[in-house]
């Protein structure tokens, strides 16, 4: 997947210390399992993440239990979905797994921020978040 060539900078992201902790043992326990890409760019992602202490992230910033509702820019497609750890999608009906690309790109957002990323189908997307609702 890696990073995506994009006229606009990268946009400030931040992640709970509890929620970076998972996903860096996630990261490190499907390394064998996983698309390198998607690994790769949610390496990325952590890496630049600005790591905030537990219970510190506003509401507005997409965590790991948040349902956010997010618009794909190219075809001004809207989805309301929760970001989950793999082993939760099961759990929730519209849960979006960290592990694919638009999980991957959606954590550490606030409303209002984009991002671009690279879609399973290789395609360059832009989503913009429009709506976070902290973990219920």
């Amino acid at each position: 997947m890696g990073p995506i060539e994009s006229p606009k900078p990268l946009p400030r992201i931040r992640i709970e210390k509890r929620d970076y902790e998972q996903l860096d043992l996630l990261v490190g326990s499907a390394a064998k399992h996983q698309n390198g890409e998607v690994l790769d760019y949610l390496v990325g992602e952590l890496i630049r993440a600005e790591i905030v202490e537990d219970g510190g992230l506003p509401v507005s910033v997409v965590g790991m239990g948040s349902r956010v509702r997010f618009r794909d820019e190219g075809s001004g497609a809207v989805r309301i979905v929760t970001l989950v750890f793999p082993a939760e999608k099961s759990r929730h009906p519209d849960g979006v797994s960290i592990l694919t690309p638009v999980g991957a790109a959606l954590i550490g957002l606030s409303e209002g921020q984009s991002i671009a990323y690279r879609g399973a189908d290789a395609r360059t997307r832009r989503i913009t978040v429009t709506r976070v609702w902290p973990r219920g």
